[in-house]
């Protein structure tokens, strides 16, 4: 298997069916730390998400002019950024979504103990981040990592309810009749397979 025994070349689904580090390193650094910042900013990754409590943690800013390739290729494979579980989430769920990132809530409504509505949130923003083709394709890549790569063991699905998501990271979406609801993923899926990794 490869993360046993190392790899030739792959493709972008075998990148993600089998976690290979290099493979979305290689990715990162064809896109560029310009192209890899505007991705990153469109799915809600770099700056505060403002959904509705005062905690959140501060984004780190940096100018994507002074990355290095190390840290290009960091990013590509998603060690060289942190976000938090709802950016996480809420990036996995604009795939979900056909491509459309809407904006995160945790609130809907504040009342005053007497039950009076003190503030209300709608539904958040949205903006198209890619295309309704591009979002699919990357559906039925994290729908192949459970069913034949290293997040085979965390499938939790059945016919109805397919699992796509990707081992060792904090998302997974559910998908069902159409409907998408992000929820989240099981991050150590894949540490049977870390000890040996020679990707």
């Amino acid at each position: 298997e490869p993360y046993l025994n190392g790899h030739k070349a792959v493709d972008s689904y075998q990148i993600i069916r089998h976690s290979c580090n290099i493979g979305a390193a290689h990715l990162g650094l064809g896109l560029g730390s310009r192209k890899l910042y505007k991705y990153e900013a469109a799915f809600g990754l770099r700056e505060r998400l403002q959904a509705g409590f005062g905690c959140e943690a501060p984004c780190l800013k940096t100018d994507p002019a002074t990355w290095r390739p190390i840290e290009i290729a960091n990013i590509g494979f998603g060690q060289g950024i942190a976000v938090t579980p709802l950016q996480m989430a809420a990036a996995y769920a604009a795939v979900a979504n056909r491509g459309v990132y809407v904006t995160p809530h945790i609130l809907r409504e504040i009342r005053a103990q007497d039950g009076t509505i003190i503030a209300t949130h709608g539904p958040g923003k949205s903006r198209r981040v890619v295309s309704r083709a591009t979002a699919e394709e990357l559906t039925r890549m994290l729908v192949s990592c459970v069913e034949d790569g290293t997040g085979k063991r965390g499938n939790i699905g059945h016919d109805r309810q397919p699992n796509a998501w990707r081992t060792g990271r904090l998302g997974r979406l559910f998908v069902e009749r159409g409907k998408t609801l992000p929820a989240m993923g099981a991050p150590g899926a894949d540490r049977q397979h870390r000890q040996h990794d020679h990707h």
